[in-house]
């Protein structure tokens, strides 16, 4: 056993998805179908992304790294690479205030919970889903509402003329919103730290 553990690490090549996941595989002694049946990962996949043909999803990489046991320092790199892609993805959620008011924050906040962030930027943008919740479901309803108030006060050639005036305030506020959040975000801490070499 400990023969084949040091073979393992002698042999260990840099990893590049689809060729590299062949490489590993192999040095387990797994068929695609063994690394399908314990990632649960479709045979068909498996063998698509091994071509090249697929880039795999940040949650399939995941469970193929941990079924062939791949080095915690390339999970870490490709844990960056998959922050980055969420917290674009997080920043058009926020971005989608503009179109969607009332509900973005909850999209935004079960994408914060679902998607596979490192536990110190986890910590780091609770504050930001926190303030789209208070903004999407408190501050926005109210402005609405006043809004709406302005509005029924003109008369309806009136109110159709000066529209977009009127509805200026609201989109300048989910604007300041969105400045906001993003400065919150630029700041939160979105890489895990390096681990230390003894």
């Amino acid at each position: 056993m400990e023969d084949a553990s040091k073979e393992f690490k002698a042999n260990q090549p840099s990893f590049d998805h689809g060729k590299q996941i062949v490489e590993y595989r192999k040095l387990r002694g797994l068929t695609q179908q063994e690394l399908a049946d314990q990632t649960g990962v479709s045979l068909r996949t498996v063998q698509r992304i091994e071509k090249g043909e697929v880039s795999p999803r940040p949650y399939t990489l995941r469970q193929l790294k941990q079924a062939l046991d791949i080095p915690a320092q390339t999970l870490q790199i490709d844990q960056n690479d998959a922050e980055r892609t969420n917290v674009q993805i997080l920043r058009w959620i926020i971005w989608s205030s503009l179109l969607i008011p009332f509900f973005y924050a909850v999209i935004a906040y079960f994408f914060w919970k679902k998607a596979h962030w490192t536990s110190n930027s986890r910590t780091k943008l609770k504050p930001v889903i926190i303030l789209n919740l208070i903004v999407s479901w408190i501050v926005l309803p109210i402005g609405s509402i006043l809004l709406l108030l302005v509005m029924l006060a003109f008369d309806t050639p009136l109110f159709l003329k000066y529209l977009p005036t009127l509805l200026l305030p609201y989109w300048l506020l989910c604007l300041i919103n969105i400045i906001a959040s993003s400065r919150l975000i630029k700041k939160a801490t979105l890489h895990a730290p390096t681990p230390s070499h003894s």
